[in-house]
């Protein structure tokens, strides 16, 4: 919007220009004195325009820096809370993991519990049916021993 307000003074600045010589007045001290007048003006409004602008500039750059600020305190509140939700989701998993650990441990002990009792049964078996076949060879023995020394 300045800069349009520029060149118009420009623009009228040239125009007052042309008129002065395009007259041919009879006094050109006077013109001078004029003309010399409106530069005046027009350097006054341009410095005005100027100093518009720098102000402009000025409060834009407060604005983004603020807005910039609000937007990192936003992201990071964000990051903090999407932090404690992955830490939270975290330990729920931890928890759950050592529940299946701890319950398929307890399984374990459980099974080899059982196949041990098993082994020992087997065990017992094995041994009370060898002791049948040594008593039952002993038998034989001494009934065949009887019998060849009778």
């Amino acid at each position: 919007m300045e800069t349009i307000l520029l060149f118009i003074v420009i623009g009228l600045l040239i125009i007052s220009l042309i008129l002065v010589f395009i007259r041919k007045p009879a006094n050109y001290k006077e013109d001078f004195n004029n003309l010399r007048t409106l530069l005046s003006n027009n350097e006054q409004s341009i410095q005005r325009m100027e100093s518009s602008e720098k102000e402009e500039f000025r409060q834009n750059r407060k604005e983004i820096s603020e807005q910039l600020k609000v937007n990192r305190d936003e992201m990071t509140g964000s990051l903090k809370d999407f932090r404690g939700e992955l830490l939270q989701s975290l330990k729920n998993f931890q928890d759950a993991f050592d529940k299946n650990v701890k319950s398929f441990n307890d399984l374990q002990k459980e099974k080899f519990g059982l196949m041990e009792t098993k082994q020992n049964e087997l065990i017992q078996n094995t041994e009370m049916k060898l002791e049948k076949m040594r008593e039952t060879v002993d038998e034989k023995l001494q009934k065949t021993l009887n019998e060849r020394l009778g």
